[in-house]
């Protein structure tokens, strides 16, 4: 499921990376398993907003993500380190309770 910061939250939680691979296979189905209904505290129970609070900008509130807002502190943390190429990250709101694993 999304979390209320808008980043998928799976069973080993949502500090991950996604990658595609196109094959030209049959592979069996994998089942969805029940708890993979709602992994967000906040969108399970209202119980949680660490998300929000998290965030250097308030880019993030409990109704909405401000994703210009968001972005321009990517291009700020970038600036700091050019050296490394692109380096548009930040992720203080994917800290917390569903990092490495679903809270619910």
């Amino acid at each position: 499921s999304f979390g209320r910061h808008h980043m998928v939250i799976t069973d080993a939680g949502c500090a991950g990376r996604f990658g595609s691979l196109v094959l030209d296979a049959e592979l069996p189905v994998t089942p969805v398993s029940p708890r993979s209904q709602e992994r967000c505290l906040y969108f399970h129970a209202g119980s949680c907003l660490e998300c929000v609070t998290r965030c250097p900008v308030d880019a993030l509130d409990s109704h909405r993500l401000d994703k210009q807002r968001c972005y321009r502190r990517l291009l700020d943390v970038a600036q700091g380190y050019e050296d490394l190429g692109l380096a548009d990250v930040c992720g203080k709101c994917a800290i917390g309770p569903c990092s490495f694993e679903s809270a619910v």
